[in-house]
């Protein structure tokens, strides 16, 4: 057996290394690609050489490179390939750029194996032995601009772009480019970017190093004087960190009596992996995106709502302006820090097209310690020790809401926003409310809420949308 404190010399064969016995270097785990193009690129893990394989062998996932040997992220069953029992097989799947590197170990049936201690999201490897690790996965572009997302500022022909960039990035300044046409992106909007670190998570898993990952350099961008119901094109980026692929978005149509909005709203979204995890995952939830991504490239004339659409005619192919709003519980990656980068990469396709709105959960803020908690609530520790951070510093929502009043900003750390807004879209104005921050009579949120509903004007938004993540009454 080869404990994990084991640190012996190490042979090189066919390029990959193992632990030094003739037994485990038999074991081999290749990659293709070793180095792969952009974000969520398909890769292949083939593995070969494994005696007397049994169904519980597992091939584990760490980033970065250098995490515990304990410490995975996440890892597959080996019988998910269809040959395993040969002892080899291969798997494919897609992987997130996050900005640093990636390396797999195959583990495999050892009876007197002994975990000293479990780490991080890791599994429990007591009975299991590390018997290949293979070579070291990169990205061609360790900067790439990923994680694209639209948000809209309650201000009529302003629309925000965000994405994440590497923190070792030379130094740039966050650009957007964008036209009429794909060709012809004339158009130029510069603006800032902003990162976190450990030292602002509040309690464990969050703040943990086992669990926290660098989030990478976070930009946004505001784009100014756009023309409504105009099909955009856009790439985001820098000449020193590169561009995005060139995307479209669709401007909202005016504010009115007699427009319209076109909303795809849901709530608890999270992500489902390429892999297991220790931790809960929401699988469905690359279906949703997939749907909602259908939906959102239908020209006008196709959608289901066509028949009630002033506009079905007039625009040809081009989708109609949609809005999406995701009502609290966002990533759920409740303090494994990884997590938000595959949900920005895989929400990225719909939220690079529509503004994405979103609001706060419990898996986003509660934790404990927090302000506001009384004894008829059920808060808890559901952000994993975030308490909010990642979420004011990934998303930027209209800044109308009296947050400061409740929560001045921390030297140091990201600003709280994001906790309640509105803006007018078309015939609705729309209301964002935050429960898991003190929403009682005479707070700052309850006195906002009076004075933002004192001041609609229902000859122009006669319609009024009131949401927040947690239900008013329940049974």
């Amino acid at each position: 057996p080869v404990s994990r404190m084991m640190r012996g010399p190490l042979l090189v064969v066919f390029g990959l290394l193992c632990w030094a016995s003739s037994a485990l270097c038999a074991v081999v785990v290749s990659t293709s690609p070793s180095v792969l193009a952009s974000s969520l690129s398909p890769i292949t893990l083939s593995w070969s050489g494994i005696v007397n394989a049994s169904a519980s062998d597992f091939l584990s996932v760490y980033t970065p490179s250098t995490s515990d040997p304990e410490a995975e992220i996440g890892w597959f069953p080996l019988n998910t390939a269809s040959n395993w029992i040969t002892g080899a097989g291969q798997i494919t799947f897609n992987l997130v750029n996050p900005h640093t590197d990636y390396v797999f170990r195959i583990w495999t049936v050892n009876a007197s194996y002994v975990q000293t201690s479990l780490k991080g999201a890791g599994r429990n490897h007591t009975g299991f032995s590390p018997v290949s690790i293979s070579d070291v996965v990169t990205f061609q572009n360790p900067y790439e601009p990923v994680q694209g997302h639209l948000a809209l500022t309650g201000t009529q022909g302003e629309m925000r772009v965000m994405w994440v960039s590497g923190s070792s990035s030379p130094p740039f300044i966050p650009t957007v480019q964008y036209g009429l046409t794909e060709g012809t992106l004339d158009l130029t909007a510069t603006g800032v970017y902003a990162t976190y670190d450990i030292t602002m998570m509040c309690t464990a898993p969050a703040n943990q190093s086992d669990f926290f990952r660098d989030p990478g350099l976070i930009s946004d961008v505001l784009l100014a004087k756009l023309l409504p119901s105009t099909r955009y094109f856009y790439r985001f980026g820098s000449n020193q960190t590169g561009w995005s692929q060139v995307m479209i978005f669709v401007t909202p149509h005016p504010v009115g009596p007699n427009s319209e909005v076109n909303v795809v709203a849901f709530g608890d979204l999270g992500i489902g992996m390429a892999f297991e995890s220790k931790y809960e995952q929401q699988t469905p939830s690359l279906t949703t995106i997939n749907r909602v991504g259908q939906a959102l490239s239908l020209p006008a004339y196709k959608s289901a709502f066509s028949h009630l659409s002033k506009h079905a005619d007039s625009v040809g192919s081009t989708p109609p302006p949609w809005t999406i709003m995701h009502i609290g519980d966002i990533s759920y990656a409740r303090g494994l820090a990884w997590i938000w980068d595959w949900f920005g990469g895989y929400t990225q396709p719909v939220a690079s097209q529509a503004p994405y709105v979103v609001s706060m959960g419990n898996h986003e803020y509660d934790y404990t310690g927090q302000p506001f908690r009384t004894n008829w609530t059920d808060y808890n520790t559901d952000s994993g020790g975030e308490c909010g951070i990642p979420y004011y510093a990934r998303f930027h929502m209209p800044d109308n809401g009296d947050v400061e009043a409740m929560y001045p900003p921390v030297k140091g750390q990201p600003s709280p926003r994001n906790l309640y807004f509105s803006y007018n879209q078309g015939p609705v104005h729309f209301i964002i409310t935050n429960a898991e921050t003190n929403f009682t009579a005479g707070s700052p949120q309850y006195n906002w809420i009076v004075q933002d509903l004192a001041s609609v004007q229902r000859s122009v938004t006669p319609w009024v949308v009131f949401s927040g993540h947690r239900p008013m009454y329940s049974s």
